[in-house]
């Protein structure tokens, strides 16, 4: 699916979700914002 293609974006979330430290939600809010940050940069 399409968060997961933008978590492979973001080499530390990668780490994180390997660890399975956080939930998908987590990551995928975290890549989410990501994508935004850029998007606004």
């Amino acid at each position: 699916p399409d968060h997961r293609d933008a978590v492979v974006r973001e080499g530390h979330i990668v780490a994180v979700l390997e660890r399975g430290a956080l939930s998908e939600e987590a990551i995928v809010s975290a890549a989410m914002g990501a994508e935004q940050r850029k998007v606004t940069a």
